[in-house]
């Protein structure tokens, strides 16, 4: 059964997680990178990556699209999929890179447990 995560749950494979991917166009092909990440509580996806490549692929273009999973097996997981802007500004809670999400949302496959 696929349901939509609550707004909690989201947040808590966000806090949990430390893998995810990041999906951006730029110089004619689609990128997908894994990135280590973390959040700061307040709506930004902190990338704990930074590289040359990462650097080129940023500055090119800003529009992306995050992915994180928590897998329990084969026939049950959860996902969330954020799109946004990514920012090379520094804050406190995220020195490099962070995600600026303006849409979140995640699902869930598996059993019905949310009742």
């Amino acid at each position: 059964m696929l349901r939509d995560l609550s707004d909690a749950e989201v947040t808590g494979i966000l806090a949990r997680e430390r893998m995810g991917r990041l999906s951006c166009y730029c110089c004619g092909r689609q990128f997908l990178l894994p990135v280590a990440f973390h959040t700061d509580g307040v709506g930004h996806i902190c990338l704990d990556t930074a590289d040359e490549l990462w650097r080129n692929l940023l500055k090119a273009r800003s529009r992306v699209c995050f992915e994180v999973d928590r897998l329990e097996g084969p026939a049950q997981w959860e996902t969330v999929l954020g799109w946004g802007e990514i920012e090379a500004d520094a804050t406190d809670a995220c020195p490099r890179y962070h995600v600026q999400l303006s849409s979140l949302r995640g699902f869930h496959h598996g059993p019905d447990d949310s009742a």
